[in-house]
């Protein structure tokens, strides 16, 4: 579940950054399509002249950056086919996301960790669960017998009682 949840994490992000670089080109496009018209606005008649107009060169670099990063994305273009090859891809790397590692413990008779192994204390062995994001997540696999768990309550034969 944790491989499906980043896959899908890393579609969403590529989408978001899509969108976000759309708005940029969007806005860019109409700040320079006024300023070429030489509409500069109110601004522009009350100034005496001391500021300089706006960069139609570099306006006009930031907006080819923006295409070439445009064209390198191609999230919002993703099918179903392309989103289902991402996750099966993250699904068959799963080393790139998680790792584990054996930590052994020595408790003693109350269930305290205690230094080292002694005849007093008991040795439990848990697995620790490394994540690529930075989580760390201790976990200890038992079973548990059929026999043990409690039947669950039948909630009609109870009504039927009452009626």
């Amino acid at each position: 579940m944790f491989l499906v949840e980043k896959a899908l994490e890393q579609l969403t992000n590529e989408r978001g950054k899509r969108r976000e670089l759309d708005r940029q080109r969007h806005l860019l496009k109409q700040k320079l399509d006024a300023m070429r018209a030489g509409q500069w606005g109110l601004g522009r008649m009350l100034d005496d002249g001391a500021t300089q107009p706006p960069d139609l060169v570099a306006l006009e670099a930031e907006m080819e950056t923006i295409e070439a990063e445009l064209g390198n994305s191609h999230a919002d273009r993703l099918g179903l086919e392309e989103s289902l090859a991402h996750v099966a891809d993250t699904l068959s790397h799963p080393e790139d996301w998680l790792a584990s590692r054996a930590v052994s413990l020595c408790l003693d008779y109350r269930g305290i960790k205690i230094a080292g192994p002694s005849s007093a204390g008991h040795e439990i062995t848990l697995t620790e669960l490394f994540s690529g994001t930075g989580e760390r997540k201790t976990i200890m696999l038992g079973r548990i017998a059929r026999a043990d768990i409690p039947e669950q309550a039948d909630f009609w034969k109870t009504a039927k009682r009452y009626l």
